[in-house]
């Protein structure tokens, strides 16, 4: 801007078009908005709305999944809280406890205890096998006396059963009987002969009383059998074995084959043990609840996982789509900012010319016959994101945390030894 003169005559300051120049533009009273600023404005809105519709194709599948792994997880952590509130692991680890605190003062040779060679796995294998050789030996005699040939000769086989039966009934009724007698008059304080000569004293926690009865009479027996066969076997050694007095090996015979029943019977009589029974099945129970309550918190703790995976992605996308449709608007809003400062008044503040986002176009009539500005009508459309926002306020996987916690805590009282509510 100059100012000149002519003829030592002054004249007015005129603007200069020119590099460095500003052209001063009208000024917009400030309730107005250029048609090119609506219109920016307008599509702008237009495009971020559209973003929101065209987010419905990833929102929705993104719902389903979020209400379906919140449903699952309830599940799973209802059902471990309904497994914990029925108190089985409480009851299985207090049995363990309480026979544990029984057996506390048995000394070196505890009650449960079981010989390697007295269990299960090989006391029914020696009955089986007692069982079939009396078997095979008795169905060779009745064929030979029913004259059964063939198919026929099948039948002799069926008193078998009898003898098995016969066999484990009988060991189990004196070991029964036994095992109540030893296991209490072993572990008496004071022993006397015949009640009342030599009387002695042990501790509580000392080894048992012995019980030679039992072992005095099967040691003889066994002993004895094995004798008369070592007679047997020096006298026959020199022999043919078809000069073999076999009508005098008779009682030998037979007294080795009742040894064997014997020996197997004995062996039941050993291998039952009450006591050991009990302490076997109330860590088997122990193990059995342990393995149900570690499955179900598993699952749990799965479906839980899942459902905050689920719930993450929905925010993901819902954040997405928010910034992607702000990002549209603030894009315009430049736009505008850009369109305003070329015509900025200097010394004015262009904060006091921006039109805010939320404003509207087309102006309506208000109260006083003028039309209202831009500032009420055009807004994004968020309330197609209302109901994802919600579901995710109502499924956050922080309830479900907090409800699976204080599962944990339950179940932790229990195995401590006091029952939760």
């Amino acid at each position: 801007m100059t100012s000149t003169t002519e003829s030592g005559r002054w004249r007015a300051p005129v603007h200069c078009d020119g590099p460095g120049s500003r052209t001063q533009l009208p000024v917009l009273p400030l309730d107005e908005t250029r048609e090119s600023e609506a219109g920016i404005l307008v599509q702008a809105y237009s495009d971020g709305n559209a973003a929101l519709d065209a987010a419905h194709a990833g929102i929705g599948p993104a719902c389903d999944a979020l209400a379906r792994t919140y449903w699952a997880a309830d599940q799973a952590v209802e059902r471990l809280h309904h497994f914990i509130r029925s108190g089985g692991a409480f009851r299985a680890h207090r049995q363990v406890h309480r026979i544990d605190q029984r057996h506390a003062a048995d000394g070196p040779e505890d009650r449960r205890r079981r010989p390697w060679w007295a269990r299960d796995r090989v006391v029914w294998p020696a009955v089986a096998v007692s069982a079939c050789y009396d078997t095979v030996f008795l169905a060779d005699i009745l064929s030979q006396l029913l004259d059964l040939s063939g198919t026929a000769a099948y039948v002799s086989y069926l008193p078998g059963v009898g003898i098995a039966v016969g066999l484990v009934v009988t060991a189990w009724l004196l070991a029964t009987a036994y095992a109540r007698r030893r296991l209490r008059a072993e572990r008496t304080l004071s022993r006397a002969l015949f009640g009342r000569y030599f009387r002695r004293e042990r501790k509580e926690d000392d080894l048992p009383w012995p019980m030679w009865g039992l072992a005095v009479l099967f040691g003889l027996g066994f002993i004895g059998i094995l004798a008369v066969w070592a007679r047997n076997r020096a006298v026959l050694s020199g022999m043919d074995p078809l000069d073999w007095p076999l009508d005098q090996l008779e009682y030998p015979i037979a007294g080795l084959l009742l040894l064997l029943t014997l020996a197997t019977v004995a062996l039941k009589v050993i291998a039952h043990n009450p006591y050991a029974d009990d302490d076997e099945a109330a860590r088997k129970a122990v193990t059995r609840v342990e393995k149900q309550t570690d499955e179900l918190r598993a699952m749990a703790t799965t479906k839980l996982a899942e459902h905050s995976v689920a719930w993450s992605a929905l925010q993901q996308v819902l954040a997405g789509t928010s910034a992607q449709a702000e990002r549209f608007v603030e894009t315009g809003r430049a736009r505008v900012l850009e369109l305003r400062s070329a015509r900025m008044v200097p010394g004015k503040p262009l904060v006091d010319r921006l039109t805010p986002l939320t404003a509207g176009l087309w102006p309506a009539a208000g109260e006083d016959g003028r039309g209202t500005s831009l500032v009420e009508q055009l807004r994004l459309h968020t309330e197609v994101l209302d109901y994802a926002r919600e579901l995710v306020a109502k499924h956050a996987p922080a309830g479900l945390e907090t409800r699976l916690a204080a599962i944990d805590e339950r179940l932790l009282t229990q195995l401590g030894g006091a029952e939760g509510d």
